[in-house]
């Protein structure tokens, strides 16, 4: 299985911009706590598939679990997969999102995430799948799937916000010819910045980031009818965003490592960090290549 490190400079602050990043979270905030409870439904981890929840946190009045076999992280009871549609096309903060964060940082995820991340999707579709003619774009809830075989499919940022991973992984590898391959990005709840952010990370809230899986919740996932080919961690954030969240509550509870971390390292060192954590697979963003079998 591989493993790629990413050594890319980017900043987080260029693809998400503070003052409307904040103003996107009071809105959605704003949006969530209007659902009503009678309309939300318990589930069973999106990873593992196993009913083991343990309470973790509260976010916008709802609440995330932790699942006691695989470690990941889940939403639960959540929205049906019409609410989450309703919310990603036509509410307030979505639109927000599309029509000011997206637009005040077009320049920048252009560069640094969609151009590497073709480029990413063309070498491995050379490597692993050559001469594949039809790819298709898979979305996390209200989205189809080609009548005719797929070569491959892509779920970027679409497995976190899926009213069930589980059914939508299994309609892509329906969908698959054998040997075709899904690419897949996601957050890991298994990485450094959510271990230790953990309800302090603001990345982590309903309805974007509804499941967060580990890396035994990937594994889990993808362990019958696939075969895990690639599987890196490449994310570049952790060690800034743990850094910044130590800034803005010095006097909360932080681990003495991580304390040493950011007062005591400069930024070279801190950027060895970030890249060893790719290496062992710890960042809290994922990247999976996988192959129907």
């Amino acid at each position: 299985m591989k493993t790629v490190v990413s050594l890319q400079d980017l900043l987080e602050f260029e693809i998400r911009p503070g003052a409307l990043l904040a103003e996107y979270e009071r809105l959605t905030e704003a949006a969530v706590r209007g659902w009503a409870a009678a309309e939300l439904q318990s589930i069973a981890c999106p990873g593992c598939g196993r009913d083991r929840p343990a309470p973790a946190f509260d976010r916008f009045g709802l609440h995330y679990q932790e699942c006691g076999y695989c470690g990941s992280l889940y939403l639960s009871p959540r929205p049906d997969e019409r609410r989450l549609a309703e919310h990603a096309l036509s509410s307030v903060p979505a639109q927000f999102w599309r029509e000011r964060v997206l637009a005040a940082t077009e320049d920048a995820r252009r560069e640094k995430i969609l151009l590497p991340r073709g480029d990413w999707v063309h070498d491995a579709l050379a490597e692993y799948a050559p001469g594949a003619r039809l790819v298709h774009e898979l979305v996390p809830n209200g989205g189809s799937l080609p009548a005719d075989p797929a070569d491959a499919i892509t779920a970027f940022e679409t497995l976190d916000r899926a009213a069930d991973p589980r059914r939508l992984v299994a309609a892509a590898h329906a969908a698959l010819r054998p040997g075709g391959i899904l690419f897949v990005t996601a957050p890991c709840v298994s990485g450094f910045e959510l271990q230790v952010l953990w309800e302090r990370a603001r990345s982590i809230a309903p309805p974007d980031k509804i499941n967060l899986l580990s890396i035994r919740g990937f594994q889990s996932l993808f362990s019958e009818g696939w075969e895990i080919v690639e599987f890196s961690t490449p994310g570049l954030f952790d060690v800034e965003a743990v850094t910044r969240a130590v800034a803005a509550d010095p006097d909360a509870p932080w681990p003495r490592f991580v304390r040493t971390l950011v007062s005591d390292t400069d930024a070279q060192q801190r950027s060895e960090f970030q890249e060893y954590l790719q290496r062992a697979r710890l960042a809290s963003f994922a990247r999976l290549v996988v192959r129907k079998v």
